[in-house]
């Protein structure tokens, strides 16, 4: 009778631990976060939410740019993001000088604003904000055969 009765206090305190500390009866709605969809001509369907807001996705990989011509509007971001072994350095054309796009900054390293000014490595990105409606080519000034062009329109 005594184990018979410590078990029922045993079951009572389990089933009342689990009562008082077991999970929450409140449900919560899990909301998916909204990704943003890349097109295949690298610009981005809808702006993403979050920071930063960019509006089309130019990649390097070991093969050169993926995403190597591509049309914009004035004003919109465009995002470099290098997955290649060796890094890529994007500078505006023409190699070396890279004084093609006409924007000058304070940390212009050659000849436009439009430059890394170094080798991004594996899994770094670089943004870059096109003001000047034009026709923009590039390079990776570390392998100057592999480039691409920016339409600001």
């Amino acid at each position: 009778m005594k184990s018979l009765t410590l078990l029922i206090v045993a079951v009572a305190l389990v089933w009342g631990g689990w009562v008082v500390f077991g999970p929450s009866k409140e449900v919560i709605e899990e909301i998916p976060a909204e990704e943003a969809k890349v097109m295949e001509d690298g610009t981005i369907e809808e702006e993403p939410m979050g920071d930063p807001i960019f509006h089309a996705l130019v990649t390097y990989t070991d093969d050169g740019f993926d995403n190597n011509d591509i049309t914009i509007n004035k004003g919109d971001t465009v995002r470099f993001v290098d997955q290649s072994k060796n890094g890529v350095w994007i500078g505006s054309d023409n190699h070396p000088t890279h004084t093609n796009y006409p924007k000058k900054s304070e940390g212009d390293c050659l000849g436009s604003s439009f430059d890394t000014c170094r080798i991004l490595v594996a899994a770094e990105f670089w943004e870059f904000t096109f003001d000047e409606v034009g026709k923009w080519s590039y390079h990776n000034h570390a392998k100057s055969r592999d480039g691409g062009v920016i339409t600001v329109e």
